[in-house]
C-alpha cells in the first residue's frame, strides 16, 4: 500500500500484537480490561496453505487490476478509484464524515454516472432457460451446472464476435494495478489472436462456439500475471451492443 508497508514491512506487532497500530499490515485492537494475555500471533503457520499465494505486492496489483464492477466495462467511478488506490489520493470526501475517499452518498461523488443502454436480439434465449442460445452448455467444470459455466463466462472478461469477423479488445483493462504493463497473447482454438500495443484482435474463424485466448502481462517492476479473455463467436453477434 503506497507509503504504508510493503511486503518487506514488519507484518505485525511483537509480543501482544499492540505496539504499533500504523503503516503496519495487522495489529490487535484490544478493548478489554485486563487485556488477553495469548498469543495473538504466530510466525508459522498451523498448517500448510493448500492456495496459490503471493506477495503483499503481487496481490496489492492483482486486486486493482480485477476490482469493482469490472463487466462488461469497468465504470468511470471504478477507473478514478482505482487510480486514486495507485496515487494514494482521494477526490471526494463523506458529506457526512468529512472522511477523505470515504463517501456517505452516491452524490458525494457527482451521482451514478449515465450507463449505456444493453439490447439482446429476440433469438438471444427462445428457449427462455436464463442461457443464451449460443452458449455451449459446458459447466466450467464437475459439479456445476451449464448455467452456471455461462454465469461464469459472463463474470470473467470476454468479448462477443460473429463467425469470420474480428473483434479488439483493450489489453489494459485487464492490468490497472500494474506498472506501465506489456502484453503477449496466445491460444485460441477457434480463431486467431494477435497484439499491437495494448489491442489485442481476436478473428475468429468460420466455425461457432466458445474459445479463450490468454494474456500474459508483465510490468517494470518485474511482476507477471496470465489472465484468459473468453470469446462467444455466434451468428449475430455483431448486433449486440
Amino acid at each position: 500500500m503506497l507509503d504504508v508497508f510493503d511486503q518487506d514491512s514488519v507484518q505485525y506487532p511483537p509480543g501482544d500484537g499492540t505496539g504499533q497500530t500504523s503503516k503496519i499490515a495487522c495489529f490487535a485492537d484490544v478493548s478489554i480490561d485486563p487485556a488477553p494475555e495469548y498469543q495473538k500471533f504466530f510466525d508459522e503457520p498451523f498448517f500448510p496453505s493448500y492456495i496459490e499465494e503471493h506477495t503483499s505486492t503481487e496481490a496489492y496489483k492483482r486486486v486493482l487490476s480485477d476490482s469493482g464492477a469490472s463487466q462488461p466495462v469497468v465504470d468511470d467511478h471504478d477507473k478514478r478509484i482505482i487510480q486514486e488506490t495507485l496515487n494514494g489520493t482521494a477526490t471526494y470526501k463523506g458529506s457526512k464524515t468529512g472522511k477523505p475517499g470515504l463517501i456517505d452518498n452516491e452524490a458525494d461523488v457527482g451521482g451514478l454516472e449515465d450507463f449505456p443502454t444493453t439490447t439482446r436480439p429476440t433469438n438471444w434465449d427462445a428457449n427462455d432457460d436464463g442461457i443464451a442460445d449460443w452458449w455451449d452448455g459446458s459447466t466450467g467444470g464437475d459439479g456445476y451446472t451449464a448455467i452456471e459455466g455461462y454465469i461464469n463466462f459472463l463474470a470473467d472478461p470476454h468479448v462477443f464476435v460473429a463467425p469470420g469477423a474480428s473483434i479488439e479488445y483493450d489489453l489494459a483493462s485487464l492490468a490497472g494495478g500494474f506498472s506501465n504493463p506489456a502484453f503477449k497473447v496466445s491460444g485460441g482454438e477457434l480463431g486467431s489472436v494477435s497484439v499491437v500495443g495494448t489491442v489485442a484482435t481476436y478473428a475468429a474463424g468460420d466455425k461457432a462456439g466458445i474459445d479463450h485466448f490468454n494474456v500474459t502481462i508483465s510490468d517494470d517492476k518485474g511482476s507477471t500475471w496470465e489472465r484468459s479473455v473468453g470469446v462467444a463467436i455466434f451468428e449475430g453477434a455483431d448486433s449486440v451492443e
